[in-house]
This record gives C-alpha cells, structure tokens and sequence, in this order.
C-alpha cells in the first residue's frame, strides 16, 4: 500500500446545515466559545473519526486517512513537533462541554531556505460555515507571533481549487506568494504574512 502523505494542508470547506449541534454562540461569531488545547495522544479516537471523513477533504489535493494507524503516527508527528518548536496544533472544543470540533495551528517547516510556521486547520462538518477556522487561526496566530523563537513568517498552503480556504487566508491577512510548494508537487497555492502582523 503506498505510504500517505502527512496531513500538512488547510481545509475549511462547505457552509454549515441549519440543522447543526454547534452552539449557536459559535454561528457566524467563531468567536470565544471555543478553547484551543495542544493535541495529546488522547485525542487519538476524535482525530481519527474527523481525518478518515471524505466530507473533510472534499476540496483537498490528498484524501482522508484509511487506517487509525496512520493517524496515530501523524498525531505522533504533530506532538513531536510541538515539543521540539514550543508551537504546533491543537484540538478545538467547546468552551465548557468539550466537544470536539477540529484541530488548528502551526508547525515549523522549511520554505526555500527558510524556516516558516505552516499553517493547518480542519474542521467537523458540523463547524463548517461558524467562523471557527478564522477564530481559532488568527488565537493561533497572535500566540506563536508571541513566541521570542518563533519563524517571523507564516505559511498557508491549500490546493488551488480550494476557495473557502483561500478566503480564510485572505481573511487573516495573508498574501498571495510566488513560492513552490514545498511538500509535494501539484496545483497548489502558498500564501505568506508576517507574523509581526498579529504582534
């Protein structure tokens, strides 16, 4: 079987269903009744059920995870990455009942020949269309802009056709860049900000 890639992309995709189990607080807000925790081996079963959801990379280059051993070993990535760089991803959950919906932040990764915090956000179905992408990104953001040795310069990578992510880029204040994706081949966009931006 050949070997997936390391989910590394942003995926904020389709509107939420008026039928949705996100409390109203978080609807076209995204904002405060949500809390960010850095992802820990427990989180496992969640990020298995949200990365193996085709609807989660429906407008993805790469599909989703076909065995909860591959997410056990990125989740080990991630956790090791935030050790190393004093940043990395987080699950995102209601504030007070805990529900899961997703996992945001940035890890360090090479760009040229440079060192860049990479952008990554992917969302339950039922948080699609809140504002959570944007909310929990920009909190992201503001905490690694924060850091003494963090990358001056964030990355957001997604794939060409994926315009809800290129509008959460957009919103955050990212710009369009000439770079090459670095991770793999295809028709992919990157864009760039300064994070002395969210300083």
């Amino acid at each position: 079987m050949a070997r997936r890639k390391t989910p590394t992309r942003v995926s904020d995709t389709s509107p939420l269903s008026s039928e949705s189990p996100v409390p109203h607080a978080l609807r076209g807000s995204g904002a405060l009744s949500h809390v960010l925790a850095p992802l820990s081996t427990e989180d496992l079963p969640e990020l298995w059920l949200l990365h193996s959801d085709p609807r989660a990379f429906e407008l993805d280059s790469i599909g989703p995870l076909e065995t909860v051993d591959q997410m056990q070993r990125v989740l080990g990535v991630w956790i090791a990455s935030h050790e190393r760089d004093g940043y990395g991803y987080h699950a995102i959950r209601t504030r007070g009942a805990g529900t899961f919906l997703g996992v945001a932040g940035l890890s360090g990764m090479p760009l040229g020949e440079r060192w860049v915090a990479n952008t990554y956000v992917r969302l339950a179905p039922e948080a699609w269309g809140t504002g959570l992408a944007t909310a929990a990104l920009a909190q992201s953001l503001r905490a690694v802009a924060s850091l003494r040795d963090a990358p001056r310069e964030a990355a957001f990578i997604t794939a060409d056709q994926n315009l809800p992510a290129r509008r959460l880029a957009e919103r955050l204040g990212f710009t369009l860049s000439t770079e090459s994706d670095p991770t793999e081949t295809g028709a992919h966009v990157v864009y760039l900000l300064d994070l002395h931006d969210y300083s």
